[in-house]
């Protein structure tokens, strides 16, 4: 036979046909000798037309969000925009500043409301309220390749926060067009802080307070608000016991923080308020000779891992409370006192910020801030005495 005589080898019949799975085998074997990475290759993503660019990705705002505020200032937002492509001829150019608060379905869970009695139980989120929507046109000329801007925002933002039960975010969009088919976007997150003191050098507001209980007589001056740098609160005190054998064992004084939700149902907003962090107290033993004219003073420690500074959105607050708590001798009754205080921080020492007048005298630091109805900060000045 031929075969025999051009030196090839038989070949068996069985061996001549091949399972569909065999074929299959051998293609990707011969693909991947071929390109050993055209498997697993990923495609590559659409190169970007353009570019956008924040100066400083967060905002500061200077004091309560109410038209009482006398800090109040617009922030601008700087930045630019830049052209990648020379090709394209961008006609127009948007920026839009949006903003939104946000009650997940574990914060109405909370208020003992289950999702399908709300009208947002189909979505991700239980309750969604738009909080801004600032739209800013640029101007875009031939050949230009990038644009920078200054976007002036509201006074009255909530700033950014995140709990479990819910969030307040921001970002800016930036859209372009280059007639009716070539359009592009880009987008960028921003961070708006909320401080409710300038600068370290302000004179913080304090109230005077004076008090009698049965036997137990006192005078303290407590500060409205209190940072974080200063990493403690101080309150200057003075008592007087008027019975016999008691006198003042120690006073414990801890910061307690308070996260309230508000949401809305069948058109009536409600509020709930959730159990309070009780921060780690700090205890004041007064010397064993003390005369009612001298001064003690306590000192409650603020711990910025442990707590958050005050916060006011649409749907959650957190507030701080100072609570107070004298123990007696003899087995007296203690005598607790809960006193509202705002918990802050103050601006990055690089943030620039406008401020209006001397930033050394006494600023408002009223409550409330926005819409809620909740009580002003003047009609919480008096202590709790809790029996």
């Amino acid at each position: 036979p031929k075969y025999l005589k051009r030196g090839v080898p038989p070949r068996d019949p069985a061996h001549c046909y091949l399972s569909p799975n065999d074929q299959s085998d051998n293609l990707i074997s011969l693909i991947k000798s071929i390109k050993p990475d055209l498997m697993t290759r990923t495609p590559s993503p659409p190169k970007s037309l353009v570019e956008l660019t924040l100066r400083s990705p967060t905002v500061h705002l200077i004091g309560p969000a109410n038209e009482e505020n006398p800090n109040r200032s617009r922030a601008i937002l700087h930045g630019r925009v830049k052209f990648l492509d020379q090709k394209v001829k961008w006609q127009r150019a948007t920026l839009s500043f949006q903003g939104r608060a946000v009650l997940t379905h574990e914060g109405l869970a909370m208020a003992g409301i289950s999702g399908g009695d709300e009208a947002f139980s189909g979505s991700e989120y239980s309750q969604i309220l738009e909080i801004c929507n600032v739209d800013k046109e640029l101007i875009v000329f031939d050949g230009q390749s990038e644009i920078e801007f200054g976007l002036h925002l509201p006074f009255d933002l909530p700033p950014t926060m995140r709990t479990k039960h819910g969030f307040v975010e921001y970002s800016l969009i930036a859209k372009f067009s280059a007639g009716s088919f070539k359009t592009a976007r880009a987008q960028s997150d921003v961070i708006v802080k909320r401080h409710y003191l300038p600068n370290g050098a302000v004179v913080v507001p304090t109230n005077e307070m004076t008090g009698c209980k049965d036997w137990f007589e006192w005078t303290m001056e407590v500060p409205r608000a209190a940072t974080f740098e200063q990493g403690e609160a101080v309150i200057a005190m003075k008592w007087s016991c008027e019975k016999e054998r008691v006198e003042v064992m120690t006073v414990e004084t801890r910061l307690e923080q308070t996260e309230t939700i508000r949401f809305k149902r069948k058109n009536t907003t409600t509020s709930l308020r959730l159990p309070p962090k009780l921060l780690p107290p700090a205890i004041y033993t007064p010397p064993s000779f003390t005369d009612p004219l001298d001064t003690h003073f306590l000192r409650i420690p603020l711990i910025r891992e442990l707590t958050s500074p005050h916060i006011y959105s649409p749907f959650i607050e957190i507030s701080h409370r100072l609570v107070i708590t004298f123990k007696f001798t003899n087995n007296a009754q203690d005598i607790t006192m809960v006193y509202p205080i705002i918990v802050t921080d103050l601006p990055d020492a690089q943030a620039s910020i406008v401020i209006n007048g001397d930033d050394a005298v006494p600023i408002d630091l009223g409550l409330p801030e926005y819409w809620g109805a909740l009580p002003k900060y003047e009609d919480l000045q008096e202590p709790i005495v809790l029996l």
